[in-house]
């Protein structure tokens, strides 16, 4: 089991064979894996590892099971903490909401990223994917167009937010972060190393899963996105395949919404100082 944790994180402090956990209310913590993972007795082992290697009396098993139970119902909460009021970044407007979860399973830190998704009427999987990709400006996406659907080549995120993204070979990136061909390479690779890139056909795939809502579990779409309805409350996520080997996408971070840039403040301030004046002028 690993665990990704967001500063700050919280501590397990040893005190007379008993565990606790002192978690500032500011700190979250991710599970990539399944809950069900969590073993019995994880407060007991947590204080071997400190130093505490006593066995403890009777007195004190109830205060360890209490601990152990306390640690397990933690991950519990967290885990199942993460819904439609933990996307920051939404996209899109009408009554009808969805989420998107792309995870690249690269080891960069977060994997898995959140967004929300609005819409009146009929939207499909591929129009909540190209809606974000478009409205976010660190997302980026490689797809092809075929005859018998829509196929998703790769997917990548500006994630040391710097502004620059780059993938080698290029595959021709539009103004809104989106390239069409018919020419997936499962060599290329993003040339910042600090940032997200998978994209195969070959060698791996994006694995597409769907579920009807945040506390459902995630299932192997039996179409394409192309060919996915939307319904209120659905969560579609994309997770990388490395060697085709597929599994859900990990507990994802929401995506923050990307600050304004120098560029886009100076115009904002000089419109303001141009309406100033003229609201002013005689």
């Amino acid at each position: 089991m690993r665990f990704c944790l967001k500063a700050p994180s919280f501590v397990i402090l040893p005190e007379e064979g008993v565990c606790r956990f002192r978690l500032p209310l500011a700190a979250k913590c991710l599970l990539p894996g399944l809950v069900s993972s969590v073993q019995p007795g994880c407060a007991f082992r947590a204080c071997r590892m400190h130093g505490h290697n006593r066995e403890p009396d009777m007195q004190k098993t109830w205060k360890l099971r209490w601990s152990s139970a306390a640690c397990a119902g933690l991950l519990v909460i967290t885990t199942a903490a993460v819904t439609f009021d933990d996307i920051e970044f939404w996209v899109g407007s009408g009554i009808n909401r969805a989420a998107l979860v792309i995870d690249w399973a690269d080891g960069l830190s977060p994997e898995s990223l959140l967004w929300g998704y609005q819409w009146n009427g009929q939207a499909t999987g591929l129009d909540m994917l190209l809606a974000v990709v478009r409205a976010d400006s660190r997302l980026f996406a490689h797809l092809g167009q075929y005859g018998w659907g829509t196929a998703v080549f790769g997917l990548g995120y500006d994630l040391n937010g710097n502004g620059i993204f780059s993938v080698s070979p290029a595959p021709g990136f539009d103004a809104q972060g989106v390239a069409w061909s018919l020419s997936p390479n499962d060599a290329r690779t993003a040339e910042d190393p600090g940032d997200h890139w998978r994209e195969g056909w070959n060698t791996g795939y994006w694995a597409y899963y769907v579920k009807a809502a945040w506390d459902s579990p995630w299932e192997s779409s039996m179409v394409g996105a192309a060919n996915r309805t939307l319904s209120d409350g659905a969560w579609d996520g994309w997770r990388f395949a490395p060697g085709f080997v597929g599994a859900p996408p990990g507990v994802p971070v929401p995506a923050p919404v990307p600050e304004a840039s120098a560029w886009s403040l100076l115009l904002l301030g000089g419109g303001l100082l141009a309406w100033a004046r003229r609201r002013s002028s005689p």
